[in-house]
């Protein structure tokens, strides 16, 4: 196949690579498919994965993976996202775009997803190993994202100067005791005792009296330090921060106070 005139690379000698002194191998993939009928993608027929083993030596540690190589029924028109997994390796991995200059790393012992920053269709990969390592990777022609447990050791450092966001939707389930009482009147009682594993508590006072409540694990009393006010029938629950003490309360008339924790 001619070279393709949209890629520097094809105009140029081979450069130097993440690894000082090698020269990358230009190989094509082992093997180009389409997507499973599972796939969201399915029904796009040119969604398609190049994907190649990496044999990594101390002598051969940069690899030129060209898509421009394959043969006419599995050809794709760019890369959209590169799949690395670098778990075999314990050195960090480089992916390096020709047509732009642009380098991604690979943590060390990783999989990672990511967004390519090509319009073009070969990437080099590069590591300092020192020993054979195999390292497979997927090179997909639409955007994708990871599915499942990503695995990744060492340390994970966040910078300070901008937000960083955990999406994890609710809503959360689980097991859950009753921990409902018959309160006395006027005199503090455990609703709930200590517990270390608790992400949540709901309770209602009775619908026939007010009282009081203590959640940091002292006795609970009218108009008393950390006790707080809840009204007739009034409904008390966690959301955000659970706490794991003991939680005594106070009816004033008495009666059946309804209540859960998970």
């Amino acid at each position: 196949m001619p070279p393709n005139p949209g890629l520097a690379y094809d105009r140029e000698a081979p450069r130097s690579s993440q690894v000082s002194g090698t020269v990358p191998q230009i190989v094509s993939p082992d093997s180009t498919v389409g997507l499973p009928a599972a796939n969201s993608l399915a029904n796009n027929s040119k969604a398609r994965s190049a994907n190649k083993l990496l044999s990594m030596t101390a002598a051969m540690q940069s690899f030129v993976i060209d898509c421009t190589m394959l043969p006419p029924a599995q050809a794709m028109s760019a890369i959209g996202t590169v799949f690395v997994d670098n778990t075999a390796n314990v050195e960090p991995l480089f992916v390096r775009y020709p047509d732009t200059g642009v380098v991604q790393e690979v943590p060390a012992e990783s999989a990672v997803y990511l967004l390519a920053i090509t319009g073009g269709l070969r990437v080099e990969l590069t590591s300092a190993v020192t020993v054979a390592t195999a390292i497979t990777v997927a090179l997909l022609n639409f955007v994708a994202g990871p599915t499942g447990v990503q695995p990744i050791t060492g340390t994970v450092v966040i910078g300070t100067l901008g937000p960083v966001t955990v999406a994890n939707p609710g809503p959360a389930t689980g097991a859950q005791t009753d921990h409902s009482i018959t309160a006395p009147v006027a005199s503090s009682t455990t609703l709930m005792p200590a517990n270390a594993n608790r992400k949540f508590y709901y309770f209602q006072l009775p619908q026939t009296s007010d009282g009081w409540v203590n959640f940091t694990g002292g006795a609970a009393a009218p108009n008393a330090l950390g006790s707080f006010y809840f009204g007739y029938g009034e409904k008390g629950y966690s959301i955000a921060f659970c706490t794991t003490g003991e939680i005594n309360i106070y009816v004033t008339l008495g009666g059946v106070v309804a209540a859960l924790q998970g």
